[in-house]
């Protein structure tokens, strides 16, 4: 599935549009509102599409992915962590980002039934313990959820992206720091002065097989100069730490990252390993108890899916008759 977030307009509203793409080639549009919403509308008003759209691309045991195009102020949205429901009982939480989430019971004892009927609440409890549905998960945590560069897939792909690509294909992965620095160095507010391409040189020189890893925001300052100096390189896929914490924290990163990318061998091999990372990510204690950190978000990004010459469009397939 690719959901497709446009660049802010008038009022500071987003375009977009949620897509479904069939054996790399046939694209078939499912909802897209060019007027736009807010950045924190996004998150609400995408949910109904998204689920109408999985419904759709889920086929027997195969589990459709999600492919955002943003653009690049945009590449921290917590896209993994949105959820297809609304809030509910039982639905996993974490509250932030001005996401939709449940967080459950919060009576306290003062709550209580006094006309002693707490069997009732007992049985309500249950109820909720009972709910099961898989859409109340933070996306990432089932299906593979990655960015994708919104202006770069307007373009024709350069042939260092395309090399690139193949490598990464390829494999196996090997890794270095977007920043060019060691891991421990951690990163900087701002880009160090100099001139504007600071970092393409040392993202030139990198390996074909390379995922560079950046740990630390990618949507302003240090992280949001590498960022483009490493698309301009060509390179396709990128790990980067999204949330804000202390530099204290960026060895575990990089040591979490390099035995993701180790694990994945090639490009199509990192979803599982990133996917598992974001499940042992989600219950704050057992991460650090585990010394794993991190919000973790991944750039997967070829230059041919869709193929611009192949673009067919369609419409939507029929849904079911029980919807």
């Amino acid at each position: 599935m690719l959901v497709r977030i446009g660049a802010s307009m008038y009022g500071g509203l987003h375009p977009w549009s949620v897509e479904l793409i069939h054996d790399g080639l046939d694209v078939t549009p499912v909802a897209a509102d060019d007027r736009g919403v807010r950045v924190d509308e996004l998150a609400a008003v995408l949910r109904e599409p998204l689920d109408r759209a999985l419904n759709l691309g889920d086929h027997g045991e195969h589990l459709a992915g999600i492919e955002v195009f943003l653009p690049r102020r945009l590449f921290d949205l917590p896209v993994d962590e949105w959820q297809l429901l609304p809030d509910h009982p039982g639905a996993l939480c974490d509250g932030h980002d001005g996401l939709d989430r449940g967080h459950g019971d919060a009576r306290g004892p003062d709550d209580r039934n006094v006309a002693g009927h707490e069997d009732d609440e007992d049985n309500e409890d249950d109820e909720d313990d009972d709910f099961v549905d898989e859409r109340s998960m933070p996306l990432g945590m089932r299906r593979t959820v990655v960015i994708r560069d919104l202006r770069r897939s307007e373009r024709p792909p350069s042939p260092e992206w395309r090399r690139r690509w193949r490598g990464v294909t390829r494999g196996p992965l090997t890794h270095e720091p977007l920043h060019g620095r060691a891991p421990a160095d951690g990163h900087l507010a701002t880009p160090r002065s100099g001139s504007r391409y600071l970092y393409y040189g040392t993202l030139s020189a990198l390996d074909d097989t390379c995922v560079a890893v950046y740990c630390g925001p990618v949507a302003s300052g240090e992280g949001q100069a590498a960022m483009r100096d490493a698309l301009m390189a060509g390179h396709p896929v990128v790990l980067w730490r999204r949330d804000r914490h202390d530099h204290d924290e960026c060895k575990d990163f990089y040591e979490q990252a390099a035995h993701a990318v180790g694990a994945a061998r090639h490009a199509e091999g990192l979803h599982e390993p990133v996917r598992d990372l974001r499940i042992r990510l989600y219950d704050p204690e057992s991460a650090r108890a585990r010394g794993l950190r991190g919000k973790l978000a991944v750039l997967v990004d070829p230059p041919d899916r869709p193929p611009r010459a192949a673009r067919t469009m369609r419409p939507p397939p029929l849904a079911a008759p029980d919807g």
